[in-house]
Formats: structure tokens, C-alpha cells, sequence
């Protein structure tokens, strides 16, 4: 779980093939990682344990701390059934205090799956905090750099490193010279490309009037590592080759400018191009080093492209379910065993072995849910940080009706406190949007969110939820909301609740002399009822109306897991 107050410092992933057939992959890398940790902590006065066996015990899932618990190591292991191996660890570090400064924890995860015999697939995420509740200074943001575990993985000539598809992995840039444009455009053009490709065209120097570049290539490809692939060149010969012979000018980069190609490119459509940012020369010439900040923060730290990075939750996830089908096969062994004894034993047996499935069933959906809480937390943190680089971009695209919502929140004298006060303010001035029935009015009375937490709900169900209803170019309207938000919206309840038709009853309303559905509800990442940061809002939304309309706002409805509580 990652603290939401973090920093993401660099974020990335590539792949290993081993060179060697009796390569154990996995422990080449927590060798690395003892290696790393052991250098870097020994330069601070501080030991870390390099006791074979401890080490051997963390590649199976164990924990551990330095001499002086300044370091905390933590790992977790799965092995499959086809013997493929899956690890994942979190490492936790301590900066001491030093200058009055607030101390500094760093956070490490590193996720390892074995794609073959001889490869695997290694992921890297590393953030940090300031210890919050400090008072006085914090320390600098610290300079990027790239962490030394990938040097050591580059430097290894035992492995071969590569990224997206098969591109080999290295910290250096990729020279192009005059003749190359051919085969340059190739993998710029190639749609099954997973990385993105930056292009360093060359410049004339003013003074001297030779060609430069920019933007150092060296520096950039250290600060990305495997995150993209820098290109870069030279000689004015291949810009004019890219003149001549670009089969799409409107993607075309020369003359000092810097693309980046995105990944699985379309070079046929014309909005295409827009998705290959151009930096031009100006902003090269004016601010370099704020140039550097942006690809660092678009591509080693705020990275989109990567569909997921493997970490110890889902380490835990997949032993949790090798153990749940390793019990369900044992119980099936045993009633086949008790089908050969008499029909009255068997109907007995059956009968006890139903109740114990419907048992472990429900431990099943409780850890998926706390499971599902996790990933929650993990994407608000995500959110976060996509909401830094999006804000300028949302802002300028907020629509006319969202703008005036806005506006006549910033015209309010003095904010309602009371939950009812709040529903009433944004029934007031939004009553076109939101709509309460009577039960969804009387659930105020027992609500115990803070005035903030549910201010901040309902502006969001008529601003941000609204709109995705409205917009018929949104399929996934749960999906795109959980994407741009910090609360979570489900679209119904669980299987084992729906098929009660006792339970189900609590979600359904009426309103206007209708009948409505109430399963869709938004919450927050708070489990614990009573808590000032709980919330449930269980809604419908009429299209016909063009409404939302609430049916209970405050606790959680009653449903099969809260049933088996009780």
C-alpha cells in the first residue's frame, strides 16, 4: 500500500533473457538487490545482513531489517503450477535526521514474472515522503537520477536486456547517421512498437555555425532508462534526408527540434500527429533543463503506457488462489471418497462439504474486496499524479455547464456544514442534475461523513459523473469515472447479494412515481462505518430525466457480506 502523501521518483520495466541455461533469474536479482543495498547503506555507517541463507529465505518470501532498522526489506513469492516463478519485494529506507530537516523515507518496489524458461519480466517503482506532522524544513526535491540496480542489469553480460519489443535495453543513445532514415522510420512508423522513441535533430551552432544538438542525448537516455528509446543526430545530411523523404511531413522533426513518437503509432490517420509532441526550438533554447523535467515526469515517472506493474499485493492475490483451488481440489477428493460409502453418508458428507465451500466462498469475496480496496488506494495515488500534469489541460477543457457550476460554488458566502444544509445547497443549484427521493433525504440523518468529504462527492456526481452519463461517446462510464477521480464508482452489488431477493429489496426507491434502481453507488477508500471519511451514495441515473437520483447517501446498504457479519 502506498502512502498517498508519496512522490514518485522513477517508475519502470524490462525484460531479461539469460544467456546461460542454468541461470536462476530470480535470484541473479535479489543477489543485485543485496549487492545494491549493502554498497549503498555501507558509505552511511549502517549494515545490512549479508548472510546467504537470510537471502535465500527473502527470495521465498520473508522479511528483514538493517542493524539499526534504518532499512526494512519485505518480499513475497508465488511458483505456479507450470513452475513459473513470481516475487515481488518493497524496501523501505530511512534518511536520518540531518540539518533540522523533516527525515525522509524512501520506498522501493521491485516485481519480478517469469515469462520462460530463461526470461522474465522485471519491474521498478521508487517514491518518497517527507515524514509528515514535521515541523520545520523540508529537503529539496532530489536530483533524477536512474537507480543503480538497472546499471548493474545493463552492465551484466550474462543477460540480454530489452524493452517493448525486443528493443535492446541501454543507457546510451542510438546515433543516426546520413543513409539510416530508411530504417529509422521503420520503427517509428511500426505499430507494434510498445516504447516510446525520441528524435534529437540536429542544430547550427550561432556562434561557430556547427551542428548541435539541444538537448544532450547522454543525459536523456540516463534520465529515461528503459522508458524510452533516444535516437539522435549529427550531420544536417539526414535532416534533409527526413525532408525528402518523410512519407508524413506533419511528423517530420529537424532543424534542432525534439519528437516524441508515442507508442503503437498510426501514421496513416491525421490526428495521429498530434499524439508525436514536438518541442520546438524555442523552448530548447530558453529552458533546456525544464525540458529534461517534462520527459523525465512524462516517461520515467508519470508513465501511462505500461498496462500494469507486478507488486506484492499481486504476489499475495495469486498465493491466495493457488491455496483456495489446492483446497476446493482437496474437498473434491474427499467427497468423491465418501460417494463409494452409503447414500446416507454421502448426502451427509455433501451436505458439509457445500456449507464449507459456501464458507470459504465468503472469506474469498471478503479478501477480494480488501484486495480491491488496495488496488483502489494504489490508483487514487496514480490519480494524483495524473492530476499534476492534467489540471492545465482540464482546465482549459471544462465545458459551459461545468464552468458555471464552478462559478456558483465561488460565489458562496459561507459553505453548509450540516448534511442536510449540503443537499440542500446543491439542490438549489443543481437541481436540473441531482435529485433525492424522500428515503434518500432521511439517510442524511444518519450519515457521518465530514462536511468535506460529502461536499466533495456530490460536486463531483454533478460535474464529472453527470457529464460521462450525458456523453454518448462514453462506453464505461464506471471505468472513465474511477479513472479521474478519487472515489470509486461500482456499477452493482455483488453476485451472492443479488440472488437474495430479501436484500435486494433495500435497493429499490421510488421517485416521482417511479420505480428506481439503487445499486450504483460511488464510495470512498474508507471501510470503516463511522468514520469521518466513510461515505456511500447509492443512486440512479434516468436518461429520460436526465437525472441522478439519490436513494441513500451516507452508510452501506445491507448486503450479503455485511449479512454473514452479523
Amino acid at each position: 500500500m502506498i502512502d498517498l502523501s508519496s512522490t514518485l521518483f522513477f517508475k519502470g520495466t524490462f525484460s531479461v533473457q539469460a544467456l546461460k541455461d542454468d541461470t536462476d533469474l530470480l535470484w541473479d536479482l535479489v543477489l543485485k538487490i543485496r549487492r545494491w543495498m549493502t554498497s549503498k547503506w555501507r558509505r552511511q555507517n549502517e549494515t545490512i545482513p549479508e548472510r546467504m541463507p537470510l537471502w535465500t529465505s527473502w527470495k521465498l518470501g520473508s522479511h528483514f531489517s538493517s542493524e539499526n532498522e534504518l532499512v526494512h526489506f519485505k518480499s513475497d513469492y508465488h511458483c505456479g503450477l507450470d513452475g513459473m516463478e513470481f516475487w515481488a519485494c518493497k524496501i523501505i529506507e530511512t534518511e536520518a535526521l540531518s540539518d533540522g530537516c523533516a527525515p525522509r523515507e524512501w520506498t522501493t518496489e521491485i516485481g519480478f514474472q517469469q515469462r520462460g524458461a530463461a526470461s522474465a519480466q522485471i519491474s521498478i517503482v521508487i517514491s518518497y515522503s517527507d515524514r509528515p506532522g514535521f515541523i520545520g524544513p523540508c529537503r529539496p526535491a532530489p536530483r533524477a537520477t536512474l537507480p543503480r540496480l538497472l546499471r548493474m542489469f545493463c552492465q551484466d553480460s550474462n543477460l540480454y536486456c530489452f524493452v517493448g519489443n525486443r528493443f535492446p535495453f541501454t543507457l546510451h543513445p542510438v546515433h543516426l547517421a546520413p543513409g539510416a532514415f530508411p530504417e529509422f522510420w521503420k520503427l517509428v512508423s511500426d505499430e507494434d512498437r510498445e516504447i516510446p522513441l525520441i528524435y534529437i535533430s540536429p542544430s547550427v551552432d550561432e556562434e561557430t555555425g556547427a551542428p548541435v544538438n539541444l538537448l544532450d542525448p547522454s543525459r536523456l537516455a540516463e534520465l529515461l532508462g528503459p522508458n524510452a528509446l533516444v535516437y539522435y543526430a549529427d550531420d544536417p545530411e539526414f535532416s534533409q534526408e527526413m525532408r525528402l523523404m518523410c512519407p508524413h511531413p506533419d511528423c517530420a522533426c529537424y532543424a534542432g527540434q525534439v519528437r516524441v513518437y508515442a507508442s503503437h503509432p498510426h501514421m496513416g490517420k491525421a490526428a495521429d500527429a498530434f499524439r508525436h509532441r514536438l518541442i520546438g526550438v524555442r523552448s530548447l533554447r530558453s529552458d533546456p533543463e525544464e525540458v529534461y523535467t517534462m520527459l523525465r515526469r512524462a516517461l520515467a515517472q508519470d508513465v501511462h503506457f505500461y498496462e500494469s506493474m507486478f507488486r506484492m499485493e499481486n504476489c499475495r492475490e495469486m498465493n491466495f488462489r493457488t491455496q483456495m483451488q489446492k483446497r476446493q481440489r482437496e474437498y473434491r477428493a474427499e467427497l468423491e471418497n465418501e460417494l463409494l460409502e452409503s447414500a446416507v453418508e454421502k448426502e451427509q458428507e455433501l451436505h458439509r462439504q457445500l456449507e464449507q465451500l459456501d464458507t470459504e466462498r465468503f472469506e474469498w469475496e471478503q479478501c477480494k474486496e480488501e484486495l480491491q480496496d488496495r488496488i483502489d488506494e494504489l490508483t487514487n495515488s496514480l490519480h494524483r499524479a495524473e492530476a499534476l500534469a492534467d489540471s492545465y489541460r482540464e482546465a482549459a477543457a471544462l465545458s459551459a455547464a461545468r464552468k458555471a457550476a464552478l462559478d456558483k460554488i465561488r460565489l458562496v458566502g459561507k459553505y453548509p456544514s450540516e448534511p442536510r444544509q449540503i443537499v440542500d445547497y446543491f439542490l438549489g443549484h443543481f437541481g436540473d442534475r441531482l435529485a433525492f427521493t424522500e428515503r434518500g433525504l432521511a439517510s442524511l440523518d444518519s450519515c457521518t461523513a465530514s462536511a468535506e468529504v460529502l461536499w466533495d462527492a456530490l460536486y463531483q456526481m454533478v460535474t464529472t459523473l453527470f457529464d460521462l452519463y450525458e456523453d454518448d461517446t462514453v462506453v464505461l462510464v464506471g471505468q472513465e469515472f474511477n479513472r479521474c477521480s478519487n472515489l470509486r464508482l461500482a456499477r452493482c452489488e455483488g453476485t451472492m447479494t443479488r440472488r437474495n431477493a430479501n436484500l435486494m429489496r433495500n435497493y429499490r426507491d421510488t421517485y416521482d412515481g417511479r420505480d428506481i434502481d439503487i445499486q450504483a453507488h460511488i464510495k470512498t477508500a474508507e471501510t470503516r462505518p463511522g468514520s469521518s471519511k466513510f461515505l456511500r451514495i447509492y443512486f440512479s441515473y434516468e436518461p429520460d430525466l436526465h437525472k441522478i437520483i439519490v436513494g441513500s447517501c451516507g452508510e452501506h446498504l445491507e448486503n450479503h457480506t455485511s449479512q454473514k457479519i452479523h
